[in-house]
């Protein structure tokens, strides 16, 4: 039998952590680059709850977009 291999150092130790987390679902979100609308609409389809540990991974604003501010607020 081959032997796990994991992309993130220390992986085994991470995977019981997250395993025994009290969140129904940990859910990861990344370049949203201000595209708010589609944010919500994402946010919508998830159904997001309180149970739920959402992570935002980077890349909020885009350039100098209008749209940056209603993104962060």
């Amino acid at each position: 039998m081959s032997e796990k291999k994991f992309f993130i150092n220390d992986a085994e130790k991470i995977i019981p952590a997250v395993n025994d987390s009290p969140y129904k679902r940990i859910l990861a979100i990344g370049d949203v680059h201000a595209a708010f609308d589609k944010l919500l609409s994402l946010w919508e389809k998830i159904s997001v709850t309180e149970d739920d540990l959402v992570v935002f991974l980077g890349d909020y604003l885009y350039g100098l977009s209008d749209k940056n501010v209603e993104t962060l607020h």
